[in-house]
């Protein structure tokens, strides 16, 4: 997902942030305008707001920073940081036409903030999702010493500069994710650490393996039950289980002291990668399209007609490489029409709206419901279609194997058309 790569744009924005107010600020200059830069390329102009905001705020908390010298630099770097974007988008914009540059410079971006095209929420909605983000910390750190933390005026003032103004601004936008939080948590990281490190606060074990314990649980119920066949079921389980091992292990460990941060990180960090691994085994068929897409990719080189009924997003395109687009609508009168003129066409479909009481030719599991593709002329049932004679199976799974228009089609029983499987 691109927004830990935004996060690493955004990490070395602010590494050189505090070199823009010293002797070294050309580098500065030039290491920030690369960072903001490649931002932009990864996910557009909000990179400027999470990399950018701490420079532009550094005489607030920076007390070398002087402002109009400061700002200045900074504005050079943001110059080369629209220069390098510009470098690919005027070239992929006059490349891709009219509604292509549209989309990369309007659409992705106001698009989300006035009024979202995806993921609209209210703007709580962050609000009880920063907590989980900051599992197991926010549950289990509590006041340990009144050491002075070293630096702590500095770092409370950055991680203020980093974080609240950009969490303000992505809960106004409508369109919101958990993982749009990514590049924000290294400034709450940061002050935590400070303060876990000069003894300020201590890490409580049993609230550790506690909420490791529960995410073991949350894993075996939730991915056995998403799993799509029962070994992937028993596969999530047993990860899930483990999880829960790991969290006992903390909660009945006797310690007075407060549990090291490197242990507690180590073990979230052992949880999450189970959880991965849970995910790949028991859910990951749900959102795997590799067997479709070689069939339709197949049936497209050998001329068979094909629509997607619904929003499509190149779903199929990449896994079957495919070397022309699907026809795609969303009006299930233009998909009847389609049918009708198409009787030997597929029609493909992942989207519930869209069910028809014929068999269909091919289904499998796709996210929280199915993907299906039909032979048009079963959907339309008329008269003038030509009984249903051959299957998915019949054509090859690679369509390196199948040149267009030759491949092969043997005969077999209606019966044969209906299996489910890849």
């Amino acid at each position: 997902m691109f927004d830990m790569l935004l996060t690493l744009c955004t990490l070395v924005a602010w590494r050189a942030t505090p070199a823009l107010a010293g002797r070294r600020w050309p580098l500065a200059v030039a290491a920030m305008a690369v960072a903001l830069g490649a931002g932009v390329l990864v996910k557009g102009p909000v990179a400027l707001l999470v990399g950018g905001v701490p420079a532009l705020l550094a005489p607030w908390w920076l007390p070398q920073a002087r402002p109009l010298v400061t700002w200045l630099r900074l504005l050079a770097a943001l110059l080369g940081a629209v220069l390098l974007a510009l470098a690919w988008a005027l070239p992929a914009a006059r490349a891709g036409g009219t509604q292509y540059a549209d989309a990369i410079f309007l659409h992705q971006t106001v698009g989300r903030v006035v009024q979202s095209f995806a993921h609209a929420r209210p703007w709580w909605w962050y609000l009880p999702i920063l907590p989980a983000m900051m599992l197991p910390w926010v549950a289990s750190v509590r006041r340990g010493g009144s050491a002075p933390v070293p630096a702590g005026g500095v770092v409370d003032r950055f991680m203020a500069a980093a974080f609240v103004p950009a969490f303000v601004l992505f809960s106004l936008i409508s369109g919101k994710q958990p993982h749009y939080l990514l590049p924000l948590l290294p400034a709450l990281a940061l002050a935590g650490g400070v303060r876990l490190g000069a003894g300020r606060w201590r890490v409580v074990g049993w609230r550790v393996g506690l909420v490791l314990a529960l995410i073991g649980i949350a894993v075996a119920v939730g991915l056995g039950r998403l799993a799509v066949n029962h070994a992937g079921r028993i596969e999530a389980i047993a990860c899930g289980v483990l999880i829960v091992v790991v969290g006992l292990s903390f909660i009945m460990e006797r310690r007075t002291t407060s549990l090291p941060v490197d242990r507690a990180a180590l073990g979230m960090l052992a949880a999450l990668l189970l959880c991965k691994l849970a995910f790949v085994l028991g859910a990951a068929p749900r959102y795997d399209v590799m067997a479709a897409a070689r069939r339709v990719a197949a049936a497209q080189q050998a001329g068979v007609p094909l629509l997607f009924a619904g929003p499509q997003y190149g779903l199929l395109t990449f896994a079957g490489r495919l070397t022309a687009p699907i026809p795609a609508t969303a009006n299930p009168a233009a998909v009847a029409a389609w049918a009708h003129a198409h009787p030997q066409g597929w029609v493909i479909t992942n989207e519930p709206d869209y069910h028809y009481p014929a068999t269909p030719l091919y289904r499998q599991p796709y996210r929280d419901g199915s993907l299906r593709i039909w032979r048009a002329g079963d959907l339309t049932g008329a008269a003038s279609a030509p009984p249903l004679t051959q299957t998915l199976s019949d054509y090859p799974t690679s369509p390196a194997r199948c040149p267009p228009r030759t491949c092969p089609m043997r005969a077999t029983s209606p019966r044969a058309a209906t299996g489910n499987g890849p």
